[in-house]
């Protein structure tokens, strides 16, 4: 897959794998990807990372290239997208069948926690309130 990031960003990017690629200079290990990967989105189990590394690794060493990490992240922003638009239609959905609650937010926080773990979207907390507040920016 091709990677379509700005320059800001790759330049951010090349900072952050930097930044964990401490202990082996220019490849990161399943170790510093978790880390790294935690700042990102949702955390990722240890087997999950492994994973990733073997299936992105290009060189076979067991680790990750700058151009492996670059492919991971262009996966990864494609796999949240579609987490944030199934968090979305979840709260379209909930919010046409319980149209009265909507205008009650102190409950609304509670049924809309249940929405989103419900979904099974894999969205991180401050994910499902980034969907939270882009949705209620429409309706207020």
């Amino acid at each position: 897959m091709a990677h379509q990031f700005s320059h800001h960003q790759y330049r951010h990017l090349k900072r952050l794998f930097d930044r964990f690629t401490e202990s082996v200079p220019d490849h990161m290990t399943v170790y510093d990807l978790r880390n790294a990967l935690m700042l990102l989105g949702p955390d990722i189990a240890l087997v999950q990372v492994k994973a990733l590394v073997y299936q992105y690794d290009t060189t076979c060493a067991g680790m990750l290239t700058f151009q492996d990490f670059l492919e991971l992240l262009a996966d990864y922003e494609v796999t949240l997208k579609h987490g944030r638009d199934l968090a979305r239609k979840a709260l379209e959905h909930f919010s046409h069948k319980n149209v009265a609650r909507m205008s009650k937010p102190g409950m609304l926080e509670e049924d809309l926690t249940r929405v989103l773990k419900l979904g099974n979207n894999g969205l991180s907390h401050e994910d499902a309130v980034m969907v939270c507040n882009d949705f209620f920016a429409q309706y207020h």
